[in-house]
């Protein structure tokens, strides 16, 4: 694992993306321990259900929302750094995916806030 860590210090793009997929991560948990209180009971996260009730889930649902994508992170980080030494293009690619998986969860999330704050 630490040589995996040295890989992403050396390399700018893992270095940047990985970076900014962490702060991403950061104000995706922090936006959700802000507003925790002034959400109303139920809050529409299931946005691919038919329109009405069944969009709704509890204000509770958004707690599970930070661990998978912490998880997905972790799980990219440690793909990424094994596939370093066979394909650097793929650990890019594989770096810029976590990044834009992680920058979209916060914007989806800061659409839900928005539309019912």
């Amino acid at each position: 694992m630490k040589l995996n860590l040295r890989k992403i210090k050396e390399d700018n793009v893992l270095r940047i993306s990985v970076g900014i997929s962490l702060l991403s991560l950061i104000a995706f948990t922090a936006i959700i321990i802000v507003f925790q209180g002034g959400l109303p009971p139920y809050i529409p996260l299931a946005n691919n259900m038919p329109w009405g009730t069944e969009r709704l889930l509890e204000k509770n649902a958004l707690y599970f929302l930070p661990p998978v994508a912490a998880l997905v992170t972790v799980i990219n980080m440690i793909i990424l750094g094994r596939l370093y030494d066979k394909n650097i293009l793929m650990a890019r690619i594989m770096s810029f995916n976590t990044l834009l998986f992680n920058v979209l969860a916060l914007l989806a999330l800061v659409q839900i806030l928005i539309l019912v704050l």
